[in-house]
């Protein structure tokens, strides 16, 4: 993490584990391929934890650290903030690999992420406008590079990771029940017709398409 800032060739490292593909669904189905898509920066753990960071990109964070204390930016919000604030900033962005980083997750845990991470992505999202549409219309965007790369990628092979598609199905349903009246005045009737159809699915059939994903998402953006 240190040496590439070291060196001058990076302005800021983000971590980059080895893990199982479904470990981190956070990261993986949601925060990447939407801040990707609205930052053009193909950062692939925005919630790893372990950050370098220059001392002038630190300074800049330090002005607005007070007011960020009431936010959920002091929370798991801390790692979507610090990414989107350097891209815009103009710094230079780059990965290194750390090998296979030990993580237990939980339902109970990653839905208290979720929330807080998609709140501030969200709300950053509305606060760069201004950026990011100047960046996307004022010339055409090459097709995305890769982020420069450090350090020996790691031989280490993840371990199998379960995932209860039974458990999640019943959140989903849990969570639609509860919130169905919001989903109403949010969605367009299609979308929302979508969603109340997979409540009567079983785990078995449960299919959540990436194109009703992607509308979801973009709609509550």
């Amino acid at each position: 993490l240190l040496e590439p800032i070291r060196t001058g060739q990076a302005d800021m490292v983000v971590s980059k584990f080895n893990r199982h593909f479904l470990e981190a669904p956070i990261s993986t189905f949601t925060m990447y391929p939407l801040f990707t898509a609205i930052y053009n920066c193909p950062i692939h753990r925005l919630v790893g934890g372990q950050w370098g960071i220059s001392h002038h990109m630190l300074r800049n964070y330090l002005k607005d650290a007070r007011r960020m204390w009431a936010t959920d930016i002091s929370g798991y919000g801390i790692d979507i903030w610090i990414a989107a604030s350097a891209i815009v900033s103009g710094a230079k962005i780059c990965e290194a690999n750390l090998g296979i980083k030990i993580h237990k997750p939980s339902i109970a845990k990653n839905e208290l992420i979720l929330r807080q991470v998609a709140s501030v992505l969200f709300a950053q999202i509305v606060a760069d406008k201004e950026w990011w549409e100047e960046s996307h219309t004022i010339r055409e965007l090459p097709l995305m590079q890769p982020l420069a790369t450090f350090g020996t990628k790691k031989a280490h092979i993840p371990d199998e990771f379960q995932i209860s598609s039974e458990k999640a199905v019943t959140r989903f349903k849990q969570g639609f029940n509860k919130f169905h009246l919001l989903y109403q005045k949010v969605f367009p009737e299609e979308i929302y017709q979508q969603l109340d159809k997979l409540v009567t699915l079983k785990p078995k059939s449960f299919r959540f398409s990436s194109e009703l994903w992607a509308k979801v998402i973009y709609h509550l953006l």
